[in-house]
């Protein structure tokens, strides 16, 4: 935990805001490159829970690299996400770190996302070579998911289109 976090979680330990039930949050990679944001850890994300019991987050980004790095920065466990709508463009072959869709399928799980997930829109442009073999275990894990929408724009193994 940060140093100012702590802080942060005491006073709102004081407030009465047990009201608060949704966030948005909002994350561009072309404005991010440049901002010194750290974002919240696990355990403040534990806390809020605990002080909101009906939180819930929306979580939208977009990613020009389709990083690890942004994905498991953003997305962290305890983080009650509810709609997720993730778009990867610019996909380029010779990019570093750039995440397969299975990494970004199993971290959702590491994170348990799968407890609170209703709606998941995702932008992939990366090839996929079996979207079968992440997307199942994936889908089977949520209990509360009511709308997913899968834009792949790069060949795609493991799925029949009728």
């Amino acid at each position: 935990m940060f140093a100012g976090e702590s802080t942060a979680i005491g006073t709102l330990q004081n407030c009465q805001m047990r009201a608060l039930s949704k966030i948005i949050l909002r994350f561009d990679h072309y404005r991010w490159m440049h901002a010194r944001f750290r974002g919240l850890t696990s355990t403040t994300w534990r806390c809020l829970k605990q002080l909101c019991p009906d939180l819930r987050v929306e979580l939208n980004f977009m990613s020009a690299i389709q990083s690890r790095r942004e994905v498991e920065f953003l997305i962290v466990p305890n983080m009650p996400i509810s709609q997720l709508c993730c778009k990867f463009v610019n996909y380029t072959p010779q990019q570093p770190s750039i995440m397969e869709i299975e990494a970004f399928f199993n971290h959702l799980l590491a994170c348990r996302t799968t407890d609170y997930l209703v709606s998941l829109c995702v932008k992939w442009t990366r090839p996929i070579p079996d979207l079968a073999l992440p997307i199942i275990p994936f889908l089977l894990a949520c209990g509360k998911l009511q709308y997913l929408l899968l834009l792949v724009f790069s060949p795609a193994n493991g799925i029949d289109i009728y």
